[in-house]
């Protein structure tokens, strides 16, 4: 089955939204809210892989996480793509609901960050976060720094770990290649935690951080450009959402555990909500973090 029509089958419709600025395909997306309450937006995209490509570099290409591309393409051998292979590229979102504007919302379970510049804009950028046993805090904080060109003063729990890994971590870290925190820092009232860029791209997308949130270069470079001192950040960890597009409900759900109390929260969290997709069960066990049609 060619992958358009699967992939039409499986979520029965490739959305459409208000792009309202993009400079490339590798630069973070923002997105003209529409004004009649609907919370559905982007634009899905089915590419063909080209010569020396692989995920990682498609990934970052269409500004998406490594993650949720390999979830959107549950065919597919990650580690072997080929040249003219179809790949869907999950570039479709429900906003959730902002505590104020502006402010962001970084939903840990997502691995995605949104800033919303306005009562009518955001700005969205897919992050990495933290691995097992160095979660990224739930939390309401705020932006305390900008600094580009970062030093990195290594925490001491990461020295400890890194030692005990045979690995020799120095205190200081100075800006440049070999900076973990890449070329720009954006600091929090959370001791420890630091919203920054990379120097391993690969990781974006990825559980795997001390707890720190990282972006690709192109987008912290972007968010740190529009960013204020003092902007509300609100990091949640909700493995689903519930959106509406056209009169239409849609879920988005980034987790297959305990499918049966997510559902059981999504109805209690909309109490109107009408459902008239019977496979809703198995569409929240997929975890597919897709916004699919329930009603």
């Amino acid at each position: 089955m060619k992958l358009k029509k699967f992939l039409s089958t499986l979520f029965g419709v490739l959305f459409t939204g208000l792009l309202l600025l993009t400079s490339k395909a590798t630069f973070a997306a923002t997105y003209a809210l529409p004004n009649n309450g609907d919370n559905v937006v982007g634009q899905a995209q089915v590419i063909k892989v080209k010569a020396n490509d692989n995920l990682h570099k498609i990934a970052r290409r269409y500004d998406v996480g490594y993650d949720e591309l390999v979830l959107a393409n549950p065919l597919i051998n990650p580690d072997k793509i080929y040249i003219g292979q179809e790949i869907y590229i999950p570039s479709i979102y429900i906003i959730p609901t902002p505590l104020k504007v502006p402010s962001i919302t970084i939903n840990i379970a997502e691995k995605r960050l949104y800033y919303y510049v306005d009562n009518n804009t955001v700005f969205t950028a897919p992050i990495a976060v933290g691995r097992t046993g160095w979660e990224t805090p739930v939390a309401k904080t705020f932006v305390t720094r900008k600094v580009e060109q970062p030093y990195w003063r290594v925490p001491k729990v990461i020295q400890a770990y890194n030692q005990k890994q045979g690995k020799s971590t120095p205190d200081l870290i100075p800006p440049g290649k070999n900076n973990p925190l890449g070329l720009y820092a954006i600091t929090l009232n959370l001791p420890d935690y630091i919203l920054h860029g990379t120097n391993d791209p690969t990781t974006i997308g990825k559980n795997i951080s001390a707890g720190c949130v990282r972006m690709y270069p192109e987008d912290i470079q972007q968010l740190f450009a529009i960013i204020s001192i003092g902007t509300l950040v609100n990091i949640v960890n909700k493995p689903y959402k519930v959106g509406r597009l056209n009169k239409h409900f849609y879920i988005e759900v980034a987790s297959t555990k305990n499918a049966e109390k997510i559902l059981q929260n999504i109805l209690q969290d909309n109490p109107n909500l009408i459902i008239k997709n019977t496979n809703i069960l198995t569409i929240i066990q997929q975890g597919k973090g897709i916004p699919q049609q329930v009603s």
